[in-house]
């Protein structure tokens, strides 16, 4: 069956998450965390992608990101992941899929959204208990 095509459009707003397979940690340690930021920074110049707010989970991660054009959401984002399996796979010699699907991107219809999908992403930890205020967490 195929999957139903995704619609994106120019100067959307999109929370962007994934996890890891099994959810299994995608990130092990602060190298981790380092590579997937850089690669992150990569992206955004390279497909024009503004980021307002991330967080990185041990086995997840969550983006928001404003489209310039339709097609730039998935092209980076595809470019994102490949990247960072390729380094993970390397990295700990492992193989098979990384993340467990294709990533999820719901529209964000309304712009007063956005700031409280910011504001979910940024206490991410603190419902994890990881750490007692959002500012504590480094990544």
């Amino acid at each position: 069956m195929p999957r139903k095509p995704r619609a994106f459009v120019d100067g959307g707003i999109y929370p962007v998450f994934n996890r890891g397979n099994n959810r299994k940690s995608l990130f092990h340690d602060e190298t981790d965390f380092s590579c997937f930021l850089t690669l992150l920074s990569r992206a955004q110049v390279k497909y024009a992608l503004p980021l307002f707010h991330y967080c990185l989970m041990t086995n997840h991660f969550h983006l928001l990101v404003r489209t310039e054009t339709k097609e730039g959401l998935p092209q980076c984002i595809h470019w994102l992941q490949l990247a960072y399996a390729r380094y993970l796979k390397k990295r700990y010699r492992t193989t098979g899929h990384i993340f467990e699907e294709r990533f999820r991107s719901p529209r964000i219809a309304e712009e007063s959204y956005s700031l409280q999908c910011g504001r979910y992403l940024e206490r991410n930890p603190v419902k994890a208990r990881i750490t007692r205020h959002a500012w504590e967490y480094a990544y």
